[in-house]
């Protein structure tokens, strides 16, 4: 086993991406070219990706569409045509921590919570491998109650059920950063394959800016009990490699627009990757998130402004051109970028065709809310702070997290083969594909 990566490591990534931003010249088409042409398998240097990012400070259409275009080229030769989905699942939306952004902060008091029981997920599931999906992402807010006494039990019972219906299916969970023995445990004995865990931001000032308070803030132990006075920026930084010292694949990524400075956030991302594979050479592909910060359900409780509206409306424009540069800028077959649903559907097919073989359909973002047919709520949810005999499917839809786009898993399949895409799974990247990321 490789050594640990020292905790100052993690803490420079963000420093030392800012004055790389800083010190870099935005690139001329001479100097881009340059960059492309000498791209070897183990991508661009971290300078490199520094001069493509300045672009966005004075976009140049002309330059832009020749990194996509080389992005393009590669996504084919790494991944053909082929391309995998999954979906998330809520697994509630009660939640300790305090985050500024999101819609289930623990002090917004108008939100509807819901906690979905063991027949719910099963329901929930049931839905969705009809549909087709061999990837499911159980995901919710930071309720502890629920990692401490449910968490193992429902990862386990999720995963027995994808493999009578699919062996190769997977699992991933999107929670609050675990630790290792806990990670351990989710690999050898409950089946789990994945972890995501986007940082929000590695800028520690903007971190802390926005994770006010709970297990987000000061992160959690052996005993899922907050650490007092933790610092859970750099727990959360250091969460990917005790994933990957457990054994399970991880993915990584920030929530592009909560930094002031995005372009040094996006760099980061990139710098962590490296750092990671540099010291777990052996380890699965690095699932390279891309999630948007979204405004949420409840307006009153919305904490972005009309500036940062506008700056993000920028950083969406460029989404694609983002996603080509984390594929160009990581070694090959080691790096899934995944474009998502929090863009638009012609968005994120734009970057899907640049950079992505990764992605999701059909998400909704609040506990429950698939399999809304002949709803029975005493039965699909365990716990409510509101009567659960009352619920209508259109109060589970309610419940939601943020605004997102949605659209059906069949109509994202339409465009995907309408696009030249062939539907897989990751078993072919795992197996087959990912041997030649070793010869």
């Amino acid at each position: 086993m490789v050594n640990r990566i020292e905790m100052e490591k993690y803490e420079r990534l963000f420093p030392e991406a800012q004055e790389l931003v800083k010190s870099s010249q935005t690139p001329d088409l001479v100097e881009v070219q340059r960059i492309l042409k000498a791209r070897g398998s183990s991508g661009i240097s971290l300078s490199e990706t520094a001069s493509l990012l300045n672009l966005l400070k004075a976009p140049n259409e002309t330059l832009i569409e020749e990194v996509k275009t080389s992005a393009k080229v590669l996504r084919k030769k790494l991944f053909s045509n082929k391309l995998t989905t999954m979906v998330p699942i809520e697994l509630g939306s009660y939640c300790t921590s305090n985050c500024v952004f999101c819609g289930w902060k623990s002090d917004n008091k108008k939100i509807q919570r819901l906690r979905l029981s063991k027949d719910g997920l099963l329901d929930e599931l049931d839905y969705l491998l009809g549909l087709g999906f061999s990837h499911f992402e159980l995901s919710g807010g930071d309720d502890i109650l629920f990692l401490k006494r449910d968490l193992y039990e429902f990862v386990r019972v999720a995963k027995d059920k994808i493999k009578k219906v699919n062996p190769a299916g997977r699992l991933s969970v999107c929670l609050t950063p675990l630790t290792e023995l806990h990670y351990g445990t989710l690999a050898k004995e409950c089946g789990l394959d994945t972890v995501l865990t986007w940082q929000e931001s590695y800028s520690e000032a903007t971190f802390n800016k926005y994770m006010v308070d709970g297990p987000k803030r000061y992160g959690i132990d052996d005993g899922f009990k907050m650490i007092k006075d933790g610092k859970g920026y750099l727990d959360r930084i250091a969460s990917q490699e005790r994933a990957i010292r457990s054994g399970l694949q991880v993915g990584i990524g920030t929530m592009i627009g909560l930094c002031e400075d995005p372009l040094s956030d996006i760099l980061s991302v990139v710098s962590h990757g490296k750092l990671l594979l540099e010291n777990y050479p052996d380890a699965l592909p690095l699932i390279i998130g891309m999630p948007i910060w979204r405004e949420i359900i409840n307006e009153e409780y919305d904490s972005r402004s009309e500036e940062q509206n506008e700056n993000q409306q920028d950083l969406v424009e460029f989404f694609d051109y983002i996603a080509s540069v984390y594929l160009l800028s990581l070694p090959d077959y080691k790096a899934w970028v995944f474009p998502n649903c929090r863009v638009s559907k012609s968005k994120q097919m734009s970057a899907i065709e640049s950079a992505g073989m990764f992605t999701s359909t059909m998400v909704r973002v609040g506990p429950g809310a698939y399999n809304l047919e002949n709803l029975d709520t005493k039965k699909k949810f365990s716990k409510s702070n509101v009567g659960l005999g009352e619920l209508t499917a259109e109060d589970v839809l309610a419940g939601e997290q943020f605004v997102h786009y949605f659209d059906t898993h069949e109509n994202y399949l339409h465009q995907f083969v309408a696009g030249g895409f062939e539907m897989t799974s990751e078993s072919y990247f795992l197996g087959e594909a990912a041997c030649k990321s070793s010869s």
